[in-house]
């Protein structure tokens, strides 16, 4: 029953009708990889579609002997609009660089590091002006092309953006389930066993780990304390709240080291192992309710031994 940290995230389905718990795993390896891999791709394709766009056929771009001053003022206007568009594709693009970054390298900076994907900026590359004729009608459709490119670019930052706070509040999530064993020990008495302990038998709740005195008791979960005291035939009796209607409960302890209020990490230490209350020797009387109602606590425990 030891604990380490682990390397995993793992998917849980908890049924409501307290039927065994399904567990999924993936590795934290492969989860980086694949956003990795996702952000790269689209950035790419995306790059990839800017450059086509501007990177017109000479049959678009045909030369012509002479043009009038007044089509030149407005290509001259319609090459200003083209940059202004570029220089903010170049700023998005930058944005989901240094993103993908943090993605594969969670511990970077959040500036990132590197410029803009391309090596050489956009406006400045030569593609748009290469040739000696740019007319109004070859402008205005790449215009309405970088438009779309600009608009699919954001589009798919702010997905990026919703996913990776969609994998945070998943590892929020795992992070508070009570995943680990409270105590070493051997588990004595089973969830569901019916007992007839100073006479008169009834549902047992949770499981019994028995383990010496003044052995460590652990929060199996990110929570919030809700109650600690002395509970009746529990003894001196912690409760924890991990959120999403899960609660667990510690009793029989010798000692209780948390207050009510606190917010705890897993792995804590919360008290020692006795036998307040009504108890026939020194354990762990360990329980995990869902909604109220009480489940099989090793449904949750991934740390098997």
């Amino acid at each position: 029953m030891t604990t380490k940290k682990s390397e995993r995230f793992h998917v849980i389905i908890v049924p409501r009708n307290g039927s065994r718990i399904r567990r999924f795993g993936i590795s934290r390896c492969t989860f980086r990889v694949g956003l990795w891999l996702m952000g790269f791709s689209v950035v790419s394709l995306l790059a990839f579609g800017v450059y086509r766009s501007f990177n017109v056929s000479d049959a678009m771009f045909s030369p012509e002997p002479m043009v009038p001053a007044s089509q030149i003022a407005d290509l001259q206007l319609e090459r200003a609009k083209l940059e202004s568009k570029l220089t903010e594709l170049e700023t998005t693009l930058s944005r989901l660089s240094r993103f993908s970054q943090r993605l594969t390298n969670p511990s970077a900076s959040e500036v990132g590091q590197g410029g803009p994907i391309a090596s050489v900026p956009l406006r400045e590359s030569g593609v748009l002006w290469k040739l000696p004729v740019f007319n109004a009608t070859h402008a205005a459709y790449v215009l309405s092309k970088s438009d779309r490119l600009l608009t699919e670019s954001k589009e798919l930052e702010t997905t990026l953006h919703q996913a990776f706070a969609a994998a945070s509040q998943s590892a929020l999530l795992w992070i508070s389930l009570p995943t680990i064993w409270p105590t070493r020990g051997w588990i004595t008495s089973e969830f569901g066993d019916l007992r007839n302990l100073h006479g008169g038998g009834r549902w047992h709740e949770g499981i019994d780990i028995a383990s010496p005195r003044g052995s460590p008791v652990l929060a199996s979960g990110d929570g919030l304390v809700m109650y600690v005291g002395y509970k009746g035939g529990y003894g001196k009796t912690v409760l924890i709240d991990h959120g999403n209607g899960l609660t667990t409960l510690y009793g029989h302890c010798s000692e209780l080291f948390v207050t009510e209020g606190m917010r705890i990490k897993r792995g804590t230490m919360i008290g020692r192992v006795g036998n307040t209350g009504r108890s026939t020797g020194p354990h762990l009387h360990y329980e995990v309710h869902l909604d109220g109602v009480a489940v099989n606590p090793t449904y949750y425990i991934v740390q098997k031994g």
